[in-house]
């Protein structure tokens, strides 16, 4: 069974893309179906640094529209502590010298924000 649950943090303010069908089509903004991108560090212990220290792991998440994607787009921003969970995903490419590499990336189902979401965006959300 293919089921990740993770915590960390936001790298950067989440990237939305929108269908460009959708906007052809004349759906309004806030209709169209999108999709969300962002990378969460995740804490892992390194034993070999020094005890109790630190680093990160840095892994892709993609959430496919839904009320999901629309709560990513509103609410989240750099920095925040996130737990999601979902599936990974892998998929192959060829890099610009030509060697095939695989990656991995987060296919998410559910997120939640564990930061306390501040007034301002949620007044920006709605208005």
């Amino acid at each position: 069974m293919n089921i990740v649950s993770l915590i960390g943090h936001l790298n950067a303010d989440p990237k939305i893309t929108i269908y460009k069908a959708d906007i052809e089509k004349g759906i309004p903004k806030e209709r169209c179906r999108s999709i969300s991108y962002f990378e969460i560090g995740v804490a892992k212990r390194n034993l070999t640094v020094g005890k109790g220290s630190q680093s990160k792991d840095w892994i892709p998440v993609t959430f496919f529209n839904g009320p999901q994607a629309k709560f990513i787009r509103d609410y989240l921003r750099k920095g925040d502590l996130v737990e999601l969970t979902g599936r990974i995903e892998a998929s192959m490419c060829t890099g610009s010298d030509g060697i095939e590499k695989k990656n991995l990336r987060v296919i998410g189902r559910d997120i939640q924000c564990l930061t306390s979401i501040r007034k301002d965006r949620q007044k920006r959300s709605l208005g």
